[in-house]
């Protein structure tokens, strides 16, 4: 541990500081040369990259767990970026996000969710990375109409039973 000198301030008759006394630089690289006083403290060994195995479920928990605090701080949209789906490929975890203000947030809590997982997991490899999947105009329902007639092509009895009741799905 280097100790450094400190400027010293002059002060005017007045009590304002008028100059101030900048160290030897060569005083300096003469303090940095000796050893600091005190015993010599030994450096542990930290591995640097643990890989532990994990599944999908112990993701789920974990992913679950930070969602949890998330919500409990008051982050919902994070709360809501974390509800879309992801898939695990080996230790790559892929979001797919509905749109581009997602990967904005993101972006913004990727390196806190990555340390968490990665602790909680034990697996320091893990990777998150986030794609935008745009969805296609045709297939945003607006109108109770439209809503109506996706529902009927997905279940054609539907469409039968509006008929028999004379039913108008604009009401």
């Amino acid at each position: 541990m280097v100790n450094e000198e400190k400027a010293t301030y002059t002060t005017s008759p007045a009590g304002k500081k008028s100059t101030i006394q900048i160290p030897n630089p060569d005083d300096l690289r003469t303090k940095i040369k000796q050893p600091a006083p005190g015993p010599a403290k030994a450096i542990e060994e930290v591995p640097t990259t643990t890989s532990a195995s994990f599944t999908k479920e112990d993701l789920d928990q974990q992913w679950q767990e930070y969602m949890a605090a998330r919500k409990a701080r008051g982050k919902d949209q994070e709360v809501m970026l974390l509800k879309e789906p992801y898939t695990l490929d080996g230790e790559k975890v892929t979001l797919k996000l509905s749109n581009d203000v997602l990967k904005i947030t993101f972006d913004r809590m990727k390196a806190d969710l990555q340390g968490f997982l990665r602790k909680a997991l034990h697996n320091t490899r893990i990777v998150l990375t986030a794609t935008v999947e745009e969805i296609a105009a045709e297939d945003m329902l607006y109108t109770n109409k439209e809503k109506f007639m996706h529902l009927a092509k997905k279940y054609p009895p539907l469409k039968m039973l509006q008929e028999k009741l004379g039913l108008d799905p604009d009401y």
